[in-house]
């Protein structure tokens, strides 16, 4: 039996024109148009195992020296042996055995060659994570400008493997973001304050894209506003807050009780994720949470410090406050006085 030389190649076009490059901070960042994403004939190996899409062909050549070469053979995984006369595909997802020979015009067969490959047309999953909790209140979904995302993405275990994912603001012209795991270097941030529609996707090793999907959040980067509540005993002079004491004590005969133990109460205003906590220091104390106004008593200064938190986490610079009790009556005199204002001897 006489050998024939043949040989076996895979029709591999490399995708063109749907990647573009950018220098970034941290090397190169890819960028994809998914709106003009065609897959390529694509070819991947890792640890003995090829892979390739369905848009992979195959193509077989065979030469023979002597009497010539007759006819090419080939079987896929067992059926039986066919000629070959086109290039073909494997349709099918999965492990597939190719077999194939030559035959001269001497009837010598050549020994039977095998290639073995795994189809795979199936696109990665993926989500989108975050390095911290995410609130969410009447179907909308908040983030701080300091919340830091990723692609997560996972191919089936005996897929290709993810090749990258990819997110922006723009579906046209998403960055790579990364191979999919949770990993500092695949972070990135949105900054810009108000609702943001993030798209994302990822790619396996042989060119399957997934479905863009669309993640809709809103950013508040702003903290909540402090301000002090109205009070009718509350007067505000020269920088301090003067509490009136309290006249709702009377005796029975109608004079007013005047009660050093005045309240004082706070609030704050969040436009976006909304107001969490508020958080109070008097005078030399620490920091607490605020739940319910302070009592403040008469012969005292009070210095109270006032931040607030938002639900996403930022937190307002503290807004000092300087307050005393005026539990001091006025006292008052009358004078007698001419069209000129001169005052009259008293009588």
């Amino acid at each position: 039996m006489k050998k024939l030389s043949l040989i076996i190649t895979l029709s591999i076009v490399l995708s063109s024109g749907v990647f573009a490059q950018q220098a970034g901070n941290t090397g190169e960042a890819t960028f994809l148009d998914p709106t003009n994403y065609t897959r390529q004939a694509t070819r991947f190996e890792r640890d003995g195992v090829i892979f390739v899409n369905s848009d992979v062909y195959y193509q077989l050549k065979a030469i023979d020296k002597e009497t010539g070469l007759d006819k090419i053979e080939y079987a896929i995984n067992g059926g039986s042996f066919q000629n070959y006369i086109n290039p073909f595909n494997l349709v099918e997802e999965g492990y597939h055995i190719i077999r194939y020979r030559g035959i001269d015009n001497a009837d010598n067969v050549e020994v039977t060659k095998v290639l073995q490959v795994y189809v795979d047309n199936t696109a990665p999953n993926c989500t989108v994570e975050t390095d911290r909790a995410l609130y969410r209140a009447n179907g909308v979904t908040y983030a701080s400008n300091r919340t830091r995302f990723y692609i997560s993405a996972f191919d089936n275990e005996s897929g290709s493997g993810v090749k990258s994912t990819y997110a922006g603001t723009q579906v046209n012209s998403l960055q790579g973001r990364g191979d999919g795991t949770r990993n500092p270097n695949n972070f990135f941030s949105l900054t810009d304050e108000g609702p943001t529609s993030l798209y994302y996707t990822a790619m396996d090793n042989v060119g399957n894209l997934a479905r863009v999907r669309q993640f809709n959040v809103t950013i508040d980067a702003t903290p909540p506003t402090v301000k002090i509540q109205a009070s009718e005993n509350l007067r505000l002079r020269e920088g301090v807050y003067v509490i009136i004491p309290s006249e709702e004590l009377k005796t029975e005969d109608g004079k007013i009780i005047i009660t050093s133990k005045n309240r004082v109460a706070f609030s704050a205003e969040d436009n976006l994720s909304g107001v969490r906590a508020l958080y109070v220091k008097v005078n030399e104390e620490e920091f607490v949470q605020y739940f319910e106004p302070i009592e403040v008593k008469g012969g005292l200064d009070y210095v109270i410090q006032v931040k607030a938190e938002d639900n996403v986490g930022n937190i307002s610079a503290p807004v000092t406050f300087n307050f005393r009790v005026d539990s001091v009556a006025p006292e008052s005199t009358i004078e007698l006085i001419n069209r000129e204002g001169t005052v009259l001897d008293k009588q």
